[in-house]
């Protein structure tokens, strides 16, 4: 199946999916994005696709991350579970449950594959609980690696 296949079909299956489905190239960029996943990061299609997915993690979590990243990149086929926090274009803190799976060396799907659901814990912080640095809450990397 070729890769415009591949993404035909799971664009039918992520319509409906109330879970996020993310797909990443090598650099983090996001080339495809369920509507469940474009709601919770607030972003419509147009303003979501094309963008680096670890601008939309929490800062605290940028570096403990990375390394994840790097090594699931470096593990064809290779999964990870993961407990992320991410901060909405609003700045509402949401943790998720993710498994993110290498599929680079597929040549029908060439990407890196994420889904999740909001965690259980998962709850709307106060203003008061947003990150507190002077810099906007959206990090400012937008390539990848650092």
């Amino acid at each position: 199946m070729i890769a415009n296949d591949r993404f035909a079909a799971l664009e039918k299956v992520g319509q409906h999916s109330t879970d996020l489905m993310i797909v990443v190239d090598a650099q983090g960029t996001i080339i495809y994005a369920n509507p469940t996943a474009l709601a919770i990061f607030e972003k419509t299609l147009e303003h979501g696709i094309g963008t680096n997915v670890f601008n939309y993690l929490h800062p605290d979590e940028q570096e403990r991350v990375t390394p994840r990243f790097i090594e699931l990149l470096e593990t064809p086929g290779g999964s990870i579970r993961d407990s992320i926090k991410s901060i909405t274009q609003s700045g509402e803190i949401r943790e998720f449950e993710t498994v993110s799976t290498n599929w680079l060396d597929n040549d029908a799907v060439r990407a890196s594959s994420s889904t999740g659901a909001t965690s259980p814990n998962s709850a709307s912080t106060s203003p008061s609980s947003k990150p507190t640095s002077s810099a906007s809450a959206w990090p400012s990397r937008t390539t990848w690696p650092p």
